[in-house]
C-alpha cells in the first residue's frame, strides 16, 4: 500500500474544500472517504478526525437535495429486474423505502449505482409488503440492524410523491425518521470498549447503514480523537 503523506492529505482535503465550495457535494464526498481511508491506514487519527466534519457536511447537504426531491414509501407493485435504477424511473434525485418483493441485493446494487453515477438518491428497504401494518426497516449493508415503525398511511404507499403532491412532506419525515432510528440502532450495537482502534473501525462500519447518519459522525469523531490523544479518553 502506498505511504500516505501529510502533504497528500492536504491535497486531497483541498480539493474536496473546492468541491464542496462549489456545491459538489458528492465530488467532495468521495474525496473525503480517499482522504479518511489513508488517515485510517497510516493511523493518522487527528487527520482522520478532520477530514469527519466536512465529510459530514457533504452528506448533510446530500441528504437534504435527495429529501428535497420526490419521495417513494413503498415498491410492491414493481417487479425487480436487472436494471438496478429502474426503481428512480428516471429521477436523478430523491429518496425510495423499498419493499417487498425488492431484497437487500437490489437495495445495495441501486444504493452503489446511484454512488457510481453522481444521484442524489437515498435508498432504504423494509422487510415487509407495503401493505403491513408494521415495517420492519433493516440495513441491506453490513452491519445487520433493524428497527420497527407503523407502516406509513396508504394514501402515500406505491408511487412517488413529487413536489406538489400534498404528502409529499410527511412521507419525506417517515423516510428520514426510519433513517434516524436505523442509524441509531447501529450505534446502540456497538460494545468495543472506548478509545481503542476497533471501535473505530465499528463505528466506521456503521456508515455502511446509514451514511448521513449525524451522531454516528459525532461518535466517530470522538472515537478518532480518543486515539489521537489517549491521555484524555
Amino acid at each position: 500500500m502506498r505511504s500516505v503523506s501529510g502533504d497528500d492529505l492536504n491535497s486531497l482535503m483541498e480539493s474536496a474544500s473546492v468541491a464542496l465550495a462549489r456545491m459538489d457535494y458528492l465530488a467532495a464526498e468521495r474525496l473525503c472517504l480517499e482522504a479518511l481511508a489513508a488517515a485510517r491506514d497510516q493511523r493518522l487519527w487527528s487527520d482522520y478526525a478532520r477530514i469527519l466534519l466536512p465529510l459530514q457536511e457533504c452528506r448533510r447537504q446530500r441528504r437534504i437535495i435527495a429529501a428535497d426531491g420526490p419521495i417513494r414509501l413503498g415498491t410492491s407493485d414493481l417487479t425487480p429486474g436487472s436494471d438496478p435504477v429502474a426503481p428512480m424511473q428516471g429521477r436523478s434525485a430523491g429518496c425510495i423505502l423499498l419493499t417487498e418483493p425488492f431484497t437487500a441485493a437490489h437495495a445495495l446494487a441501486l444504493h452503489r449505482h446511484a454512488l457510481a453515477h453522481h444521484l442524489h438518491v437515498e435508498v432504504l428497504l423494509a422487510r415487509c409488503d407495503a401493505g403491513s401494518a408494521r415495517w420492519q426497516i433493516e440495513s441491506f449493508h453490513a452491519p445487520k440492524v433493524r428497527v420497527e415503525l407503523p407502516g406509513p398511511a396508504g394514501r402515500m404507499l406505491d408511487r412517488w410523491l413529487d413536489v406538489t403532491a400534498p404528502d409529499r412532506a410527511q412521507a419525506a419525515g417517515y423516510f428520514l425518521a426510519a433513517a434516524e432510528g436505523l442509524g441509531d440502532a447501529a450505534i446502540s450495537a456497538v460494545n468495543s470498549p472506548p478509545g481503542t482502534p476497533q471501535r473505530l473501525a465499528d463505528l466506521e462500519r456503521c456508515l455502511d447503514v446509514v451514511l448521513d447518519h449525524e451522531i454516528l459522525h459525532q461518535r466517530l469523531w470522538d472515537a478518532a480523537h480518543a486515539l489521537a490523544s489517549p491521555t484524555s479518553a
